[in-house]
């Protein structure tokens, strides 16, 4: 059965009705907040209900709201019938957003069984808990909670009070955290302690065997070694080799000072000596003495003091080697006596070659002018031969250039009609795959020519100089012979190689390099161009299976370096053997 529709008359008047319950409502709403009535209208199943607080003051109110807390009332579902603004800026948002809303809503799925135990024995007690709360950014809100119930009211009302526990726990974080950073530098620190006492305990072993070993080799040493009390110039030990060379048992000698072995010349320089030191004064050591033994032998010995003992800042004993030096004194003798022989032998035949001198010396002149027309020749013959080379090698310039303008310039002609053809293709005819292939042998044909003008003259030498040129060249063989390693050393600048020497230089590191690639079967080759005193030095050097210079084949190039070394004016030397790999030096005067 169809409902009769209404009549504007009744639409009107239920529209007025509900405008009317509309500011009935927003006045309840402003009187709430102003603190005027503690009141809240809730939608229930039956219909509207207002809740209101009786014996709610506005002091009350007042104190409420100026709390640090926040606050709450929840009816037994757990709605929020009121909060205070500091509640709803814990929770990001205003208090006319969080009245009315279900107190779940801002607690998190983890911590609503918490809540919830606390919240159902609020209703009978005081309770309290720790909770994380939901802001409405979705933020996490720490909080201790205290609940209760409060009686007197139309409908039971739950009080709860939250604190917020952010900066707690963060301070909590933080204590933590020290904590632990402490705890583990206490760990660390203890456990670098126990080392330090690990090693202490190993240094102190090693240096008791090394005192003991000291000891040892001091008293079994081949070399005389005693110790002296400076004070009162007696011995305080002595080692085997000393009571050996002296004659005296041990005994004797530390009942002995050592002024009762040096000679009457040696004591006055040995008391003055021990008193300069007394005194704090720097003495000279290696002193020689004189020393008597018990059967009467005299015998050399050069006294060092190795090792003081100090008290009170001052020398009080001494650690001494003797060195025996009584033979060395001998020969030094017969050597003497052996010198001023020859010397008289000498002058005597200085005087028979004094007039062989003379003759040979006109001859010498004269074999002297001879050898300066001789290199002034050859230097002529090598300043023309270089004079070839820069020919030869500007005529490479000149072929290069020609076949960058011709043949590289046709090239890229046959290359634009190959597009052009491709453009033809647009109109419908199907020549796809042949511009391909055609437009490859191009490429191929280009790069070619190019390789061919760069192995006549590589334009880098011309462009950069001699070291970017060699630079150029190791990479470009690196990529040809993959199989060979190559080490390069450039201890030379730029500035410090000569014009002249560059092309022969970059020429024959080429021909020496592709001899190593051709013939050494090597997997290292090393190229060095560097200063050495007054010369230029270029070598290369391999691990190859090397050669015997005395057979090699004359068709390894090697007379072509030879050339141009000797032409630029160039010393050449070559080193090689079986299994030996080959050195090729070059040097150049600067």
């Amino acid at each position: 059965m169809k409902k009769n529709p209404k009549t504007k008359e009744q639409l009107l008047a239920e529209n007025e009705d509900l405008r009317r319950r509309l500011e009935e409502a927003e006045e309840t709403l402003r009187a709430i907040q102003a603190g005027e009535v503690d009141a809240l209208v809730l939608s229930k199943p039956e219909g509207e209900v207002v809740f209101t607080l009786k014996g709610a003051e506005h002091p009350y109110r007042v104190f409420v709201e100026a709390m640090n807390e926040g606050a709450a009332t929840l009816d037994p579902g757990g709605t929020i019938l009121y909060c205070n603004n500091r509640f709803a800026e814990m929770l990001k948002t205003s208090a006319d957003k969080v009245i009315g809303s279900s107190i779940y809503r801002f607690i998190p799925a983890t911590d609503r069984s918490g809540f919830e135990s606390a919240f159902q024995g609020g209703k009978q007690r005081d309770t309290t808990a720790d909770i994380t709360l939901k802001s409405e950014d979705q933020e996490p809100v720490p909080v201790h909670l205290s609940l209760c119930m409060m009686q007197g009211q139309e409908m039971p009302v739950v009080c709860m009070v939250a604190m917020d526990l952010t900066e707690h726990k963060r301070m909590e974080e933080a204590l933590r955290q020290l904590n632990a950073d402490l705890e583990k530098r206490v760990q660390d620190r203890t456990a670098e302690l126990m080392k330090v006492n690990e090693t202490l305990r190993e240094s102190e072993g090693r240096l008791q065997k090394s005192e003991e070993m000291a000891r040892n080799l001091i008293t079994h040493a081949p070399t005389p070694i005693y110790e002296v009390n400076l004070s009162g110039t007696r011995f305080l030990s002595v080692n085997d080799t000393v009571c050996e060379r002296s004659g005296y048992s041990r005994e004797e000698l530390l009942a002995m000072s050592p002024m009762d072995l040096v000679d009457e010349p040696s004591r006055d320089s040995f008391r003055d000596r021990v008193t300069r030191k007394l005194a704090g004064e720097e003495v000279n050591e290696g002193i020689e003495y004189q020393i008597a033994a018990k059967d009467g032998r005299v015998l050399t010995a050069e006294i060092r003091g190795v090792s003081f003992s100090y008290r009170d800042g001052k020398p009080e004993s001494v650690l001494v080697v003797a060195h025996d030096i009584t033979e060395r004194k001998r020969a030094e003798e017969a050597l003497r006596k052996a010198r001023d022989e020859l010397e008289v032998r000498v002058l005597e035949r200085t005087r028979e070659l004094a007039s062989l001198n003379e003759d040979l010396t006109a001859e010498n002149d004269e074999r002297l002018k001879v050898e300066i027309d001789l290199r002034e020749t050859e230097e002529r013959v090598r300043l023309f031969a270089s004079q070839c080379l820069t020919a030869q090698e500007t005529e490479r310039r000149r072929i290069a250039a020609e076949l960058h303008d011709s043949t590289a310039a046709s090239l890229a002609a046959i290359r634009f009609r190959i597009e052009k053809t491709g453009e033809d293709v647009k109109k419908g005819l199907d020549v796809t795959e042949s511009l391909q292939d055609l437009s490859s042998n191009v490429a191929q044909s280009l790069a070619e020519v190019r390789r061919i003008m760069t192995d006549l003259r590589p334009s880098v030498l011309d462009d950069l100089g001699i070291l970017p040129a060699l630079n150029w060249f190791c990479r470009e063989y690196q990529k040809t012979y993959a199989h060979i390693s190559v080490e390069k050393q450039m201890g030379i600048e730029e500035q410090e190689v000569p014009d002249s020497l560059r092309t022969p230089i970059f020429r024959i590191a080429q021909e020496a390099m592709n001899n190593v690639a051709k013939h050494s079967l090597a997997s290292l080759v090393k190229l060095a161009i560097q200063k050495e005193g007054e010369k230029i030095l270029l070598s290369i050097q391999d691990n190859g299976v090397g050669f015997d210079p005395e057979t090699a084949s004359k068709g390894m190039g090697l007379s072509s370096i030879r050339e141009r070394a000797q032409l630029s004016g160039g010393a050449f030397e070559l080193q090689s053997g079986m299994g030996k790999g080959t050195t090729i030096r070059v040097s150049w005067p600067r």
